[in-house]
């Protein structure tokens, strides 16, 4: 587990020998707002301009879900994603975008166990699987003070199941989404 936080370190690294220009316009710290309601975690994004037009974006989050999946399991997961932005404004950080990304999920699922008058009639199923997604998304940032953002974002994608410990999935290919309704604060 450790290892997965890694990688977006070493981007963070990489990325700060940027122009100066980023060094002038600083970077975005935020959190998506309705993760810990609908998905029972949190995350944090790190923003940074490349250039006037471009920022790189690392996130990220961990959830615990509240409710059940359709195939009658909970699952926690943990996940980095990575976007280069786009934006299609004169200033850099703010308005409409447009962003490939690519996420690295680990999921830790546990199946219920099925119960009868209070005697387990069914146990249940502990597995984890690593997941690799990718997508395009499209949002729009703005500033509502002078150091607020708020921000929405939705996208959509497929992902690859590249490792699966204690369960066969039937498909490897499956949906992936995007979506959220983030606040930060600009330093």
């Amino acid at each position: 587990m450790r290892k997965l936080y890694i990688i977006p370190i070493l981007l963070f690294i990489l990325l700060q020998n940027n122009l100066g220009f980023a060094q002038e316009k600083g970077f975005i710290l935020k959190t998506n707002l309705p993760n810990y309601f609908l998905a029972g975690g949190a995350n944090i994004a790190f923003e940074r301009a490349i250039t006037a037009t471009q920022s790189y974006v690392i996130d990220i989050g961990y959830g615990d879900y509240r409710y059940l999946d359709f195939d009658n399991v909970k699952d926690k997961y943990y996940q980095i994603t990575l976007q280069l932005r786009r934006y299609y404004t004169n200033e850099s950080l703010k308005g409409f975008f447009v962003s490939p990304y690519l996420r690295y999920r680990i999921k830790d699922i546990d199946q219920n166990r099925i119960e009868f008058l209070f005697v387990q009639i069914q146990e249940g199923k502990d597995f984890v699987a690593h997941s690799l997604n990718g997508g395009c998304s499209i949002g729009y940032q703005n500033f509502i003070f002078k150091k607020i953002s708020l921000e929405l974002n939705l996208g959509a994608g497929l992902g690859v199941y590249i490792f699966s410990k204690g369960y066969n999935y039937p498909s490897l290919i499956r949906a992936d989404g995007l979506a959220a309704i983030s606040a930060g604060y600009k330093f």
